[in-house]
């Protein structure tokens, strides 16, 4: 016999977060989130953390605390409702700020990479507009449907001009089932990516969709984090995602194509982001290293 649901709550100022065993995973991301909301919150946990080395050593009750104010403060004039900027800012510091201690150390990278990305004079193969795929890494990792979605998009986008909302959601459906929170939640996602400049929405901005031309992220140490970030993604989740990925198809995973990811020969190999084993055909297999 199948057990019964087992329900609790754990409640304090900054973070609300519901447990129950045997639930089907919540979507989470149902808000349309801007691009220039993203880079706000960045800067404001930049701001807070203080950058460098030592960021990773804030105290992460405190650190959300002040983010979140801080937004709240920041969508008045843009979001009318109290209670959709709540929920506007849970998504922001859920990506940013309420990271899980296992992926915190990808954040303090992100950070410091979101430095290297807007200096005045960046490194060669930097520039403002790849911190995107900061973003994006982190709402990989943060939202399991913000995952699906991404990598629902990629395959089509591979075969398909153009794609509608509905399409989207039948394939999105297909791992998360249908619920009518999934209808608005695919419908405020391609909505956001539109805004993100990764898709091309038709000319009353909605669909159907167009993917936009990828971004190349030409500098090793975005693309290698990215790649990591993709990866530890996966690697929770049931099979297919938790399975090793073919080296060959690393740079070209369906959840990351609005990047096209460039790497010099042998830097997987190299990096210590990552463990390289052999399968029985001799093909190489790509998993996240241990941190």
């Amino acid at each position: 016999m199948c057990c019964p649901f087992v329900s609790f709550v754990v409640k304090n100022p900054e973070v609300y977060v519901e447990y129950r065993e045997g639930a089907s995973e919540r979507v989470g991301l149902d808000r349309r989130i801007r691009r220039a909301w993203l880079d706000r919150t960045a800067e404001l946990v930049r701001e807070q953390m203080g950058g460098g080395p030592s960021a990773g050593e804030s105290d992460p009750a405190v650190l959300a605390a002040s983010v979140r104010a801080a937004l709240a403060r920041h969508l008045e004039e843009e979001i009318a409702g109290s209670d959709a900027r709540r929920k506007t800012v849970n998504v922001l510091t859920r990506i940013w700020v309420r990271v899980p201690p296992e992926h915190r150390a990808l954040r303090d990278e992100a950070l410091a990479l979101w430095e290297a990305l807007g200096a005045a004079r960046p490194s060669p193969g930097l520039s403002p507009d790849l911190r995107l795929a900061l973003h994006w890494g982190l709402c990989l990792l943060a939202y399991p449907f913000f995952r699906d979605l991404a990598a629902t998009l990629g395959r089509l986008l591979r075969v398909h001009d153009r794609v509608t909302a509905g399409l989207v959601y039948r394939r999105v459906a297909e791992r998360w089932g249908e619920r009518s929170t999934l209808v608005y939640a695919v419908q405020r996602a391609l909505s956001s990516l539109a805004d993100w400049g990764v898709l091309e929405a038709g000319a009353d901005g909605r669909g159907p969709y167009h993917g936009a031309p990828p971004l190349r992220t030409d500098h090793p140490d975005l693309s290698l984090w990215l790649l990591e970030a993709a990866l530890r993604a996966r690697s929770g989740g049931p099979d297919p995602w938790s399975a090793p990925v073919a080296l060959h198809d690393l740079p070209s995973l369906p959840e990351l194509f609005p990047f096209a990811v460039d790497l010099p020969p042998g830097a997987i190999h190299r990096s210590p982001r990552f463990f390289i084993t052999r399968n029985g055909d001799g093909v190489e297999l790509v998993s996240p290293a241990p941190r």
